[in-house]
Parts: C-alpha cells; structure tokens; sequence
C-alpha cells in the first residue's frame, strides 16, 4: 500500500511552520552575517554579501535537489515532500549558526 491509496491526514509540519521556520532562518544568516563581520573586524564589502544570499537559498537548494528522489521513492507528492526537507535544512542550517555564532564550530 503507497501513499496514495492511504487516507489523507493533515501534514505534519504544514505551510505555516515552514514560512515562519524561513522567515527565522533569514533573519539568523542576516544577524550571523554581521555579527561575523563585528567580531572579525571586517567591512562589509559586496563580496561578503554572496556568501550572505548563499546561506539563504542553501536549504531551498537542498529541498530542490532531495524532493523529487524522496517523492520517486515514497510515491508521495511533490510538496509535501519539498516542505518536509526544507523545514529540516532550515532547522538543521539553524542549529549550525547559533553553534557558529557560539564559537563551538571555531
């Protein structure tokens, strides 16, 4: 039995979640971004500014690489399965800059 033949049930992490979980992970690469650039004493110069729009869309370009393999596997749909992966990217990607901004990453 797949998916698709199951019940549907309401999703576990649904819409909401992931934009509030997106909207806080911009706002952390943003504060790490120049907390980054206070404590090293750097300027922040356009080139700084990529690695600043790169943190942003990595966890989007994760969910767009993993989503359809996981779909293809699970027999499930597409979004679902892009929400599910980018509200693990951006949770993961969350706990990686709070460790940063800590100092315990180096």
């Amino acid at each position: 039995m797949n998916a698709r033949t199951q019940a549907k049930r309401p999703p576990i992490i649904s819409k909401a979640m992931v934009v509030v979980a997106c909207f806080i992970h911009v706002a952390l690469s943003i504060i790490n971004f120049n907390f980054t650039a206070l404590v090293n004493g750097i300027a922040l110069h356009n080139s700084h500014v990529n690695t600043l729009m790169l943190a942003m869309i990595q966890p989007a370009i994760v969910a767009a690489i993993l989503a359809p393999i996981l779909c293809t596997l699970r027999h499930t749909d597409f979004i679902d399965e892009f929400r599910n992966i980018l509200f693990i990217a951006v949770g993961l990607f969350m706990i990686y800059t709070l460790a940063d901004m800590a100092g315990i990453l180096g």
